[in-house]
């Protein structure tokens, strides 16, 4: 199963489908909004490496715990 998420950073939209794993469990909306809204996902370091890998390979690297990249929407494919 695969989840479509969606963030912005400043004026850019950035939308990629990110197939890891979130756990033992299959997959859920429930434990993907989790690990992007109150998990891993949700610090600006790991919103970074997502758009890196998946959109913009030349996007900055970001401190933990900011709050610069917003997550606009988590979806279960």
């Amino acid at each position: 199963m695969s989840v479509e998420i969606v963030l912005k950073y400043k004026e850019t939209t950035y939308r990629f489908v990110d197939e890891s794993e979130y756990g033992p469990e299959e997959i859920t909306g429930e434990t993907a909004e989790f690990y992007w809204e109150d998990g891993n996902g949700s610090c600006d370091c790991n919103r970074a490496n997502g758009i890196r890998k998946y959109c913009d390979p030349t996007f900055p690297e970001m401190n933990c715990g900011g709050d610069e990249i917003d997550l606009i929407s988590v979806t279960v494919m």
